[in-house]
């Protein structure tokens, strides 16, 4: 991989056109807090878990089996923090549309 220079760097833009410094994180994350978190709305029934970049996906695998009594029809990894990420309006609302989309998919499947 080529190294830029540092303002170079600094000013180089994401496939959305964003910089891509506006939208990334090093470090050690700021919160401990994994594991399996439930909905709200249990009615729903949809979980969240929440995971260490680095936890190995056959343990989550498992933990997934482990959990449901049923099969899951959808399983969506968002890989990063919104904390650290700024979207504009309509990216988020694009984001959002895609998301639902691929639910409303997996439903009918």
């Amino acid at each position: 991989e080529q190294q830029l220079p540092l303002e170079q760097h600094q000013n180089e833009k994401c496939g959305y056109g964003r910089l891509k410094s506006s939208h990334s994180y090093e470090g050690q994350p700021k919160s401990q807090n994994f594991g399996i978190f439930y909905n709200q709305d249990e009615s729903r029934l949809t979980k969240f878990i929440r995971c260490d970049l680095r936890e190995e996906a056959e343990k989550l695998y498992k933990l997934i089996q482990d959990d449901s009594s049923q099969k899951s029809r959808l399983i969506i990894s968002i890989y990063g923090g919104a904390k650290y990420f700024q979207m504009n309006e309509r990216l988020e609302k694009e984001f959002m549309r895609g998301i639902v989309e691929a639910a409303t998919i997996a439903g009918n499947v």
